[in-house]
């Protein structure tokens, strides 16, 4: 068997799989605690706007510092 370079190990598929999941849930719970949040207050869907774009960075910057791990590596 040759002893060459290792074959090139592409990315996982269930890591980008996990982001989705990531996403799906952070923005679902940051609708609902903007849901509960605008109930409280009694507000007209502002903090369900603002959860979500939370969630939906949270996922962003997760997704930016692993692509920058990987780089690294």
């Amino acid at each position: 068997m040759p002893q060459g370079k290792p074959p090139e190990k592409g990315p996982n598929p269930l890591l980008y799989l996990g982001l989705g999941v990531q996403l799906a849930v952070s923005v679902g719970l940051g609708v609902f605690a903007g849901q509960w949040l605008d109930r409280r207050v009694g507000t007209d869907g502002i903090f369900v706007l603002l959860g979500g774009m939370l969630g939906f960075a949270s996922t962003m910057f997760t997704l930016v510092r692993m692509l920058g791990r990987r780089r690294g590596e």
